[in-house]
Parts: C-alpha cells; sequence; structure tokens
C-alpha cells in the first residue's frame, strides 16, 4: 500500500511510520514545521509539507495514496474548545473530503474510548454501542463528532475504520507517562483499591 499518515512526528506516528515501512508499505507524512519534516524523514517516511487545513498543500501525496492513517489530533482536556473543533473536527471534515476527491480507497482515524464518557465509568462496552448524545468534556466531544464524520463518509468505494484507544503510552512518550512519573515522584498517585 501507499499510505498517508497525519501525526506522523508525534507519539503513535513515529511507531506507526516504522511498522508500516516494515511491512513493506510506502509511507507519506504530513508534517507542518520542519522539525516535523525532520523527524519523518528520519523514520523512512516521505514528509509532505502542509497543513490539514490547506488540502492543496499535500494534493499530489494524496493522490499516490490508497490509505490514510489519520492520527494528527489535539489532544486537550481542559479549555480550548474552537481549537479542539477546529483540529479535531473541522481538520478530519478537510481531509476526508480530499481523500474522497483524490480517490483514496481507505481512511483509517485514530479515534478514542473517550468518545463513550459521559461522566461515569464505562462497563461491558462494546464497539457497535451507539454514542452518547453529549459525551463528557471537550476533547471527548470533538473526537465523537470527527468519528461520526467518519463513520458517516463510507460507502463501497470509500473503506472507512475507527480504532479507539484508552490511551496510548510508553517509551518515548512525551505527555502521559511523565506526568505519571511525577504524581508518583511527588506521591501524589495512588492505586484505587490496590490497582483492583
Amino acid at each position: 500500500m501507499r499510505v498517508f499518515v497525519t501525526g506522523g512526528s508525534g507519539f503513535l506516528g513515529r511507531q506507526l511510520i516504522p511498522a508500516l515501512l516494515a511491512e513493506g508499505h510506502a509511507v507519506f507524512a504530513l508534517a507542518r514545521q520542519p522539525a516535523s519534516a525532520e523527524r519523518v524523514a528520519a523514520l523512512g517516511a516521505e514528509p509532505v509539507p502542509g497543513d490539514l487545513s490547506r488540502p492543496e498543500s499535500y494534493a499530489d501525496a494524496l493522490a499516490e495514496c490508497d490509505t490514510i492513517v489519520h492520527a494528527a489530533a489535539l489532544v486537550e482536556f481542559f479549555g480550548h474548545r474552537d481549537e479542539l473543533y477546529r483540529v479535531n473536527v473541522e481538520g478530519t471534515r478537510t481531509l476526508l473530503s480530499a481523500a474522497k476527491a483524490h480517490g483514496v480507497r481507505r481512511f483509517v482515524l485514530i479515534g478514542a474510548a473517550a468518545v463513550f464518557s459521559e461522566g461515569a465509568a464505562i462497563l461491558n462496552q462494546r464497539e457497535d454501542a451507539p454514542l452518547p448524545a453529549q459525551p463528557y468534556g471537550d476533547y471527548a466531544n470533538s473526537k465523537a463528532q470527527a468519528e461520526t464524520l467518519v463513520r458517516a463518509a463510507a460507502s463501497d468505494e470509500f473503506e472507512t475504520i475507527v480504532l479507539r484507544p484508552p490511551l496510548i503510552w510508553g517509551p518515548g512518550d512525551q505527555s502521559f507517562l511523565p506526568s505519571v512519573v511525577k504524581a508518583i515522584r511527588q506521591r501524589l498517585f495512588v492505586w484505587i483499591r490496590g490497582g483492583r
């Protein structure tokens, strides 16, 4: 396959690009900043300078690809409602439209399990359960709206897939893992009921 990746210089993208290359796929990675272009090039992807909001900046690369993995997102849990909507919802809408216009056949959205949050524990949830009318928080709401766009775009000619990881972390993580380490060092972290 020829895969177009957004968010390639982020934590997930830095794991995804080598995995796709190891499978023998050609990888093109959208890069907003020169430093991002350097990172994805170092991973072996072809950097595509551009911005999600400007589809003309990546149109040529899309025309060469059959699959998109849309991993770019703004992950902010407090405030930033307008920015979350602009990046997570409008960015997805723009990319979907460009994908269809350039004959891309498959669109994979890296969503979030948070779309099911309603402010209470999520127990025994199934993948085919309907999304809540109003997910809890601006981030979850923006990801739910993006997912709704992606699922609605599916057709016989355009396959869409939504993956909903609850949390992505591990070696090289610069966001979640450092905050946990800091909380442990400050003795602010405890296992609820001993981790049970």
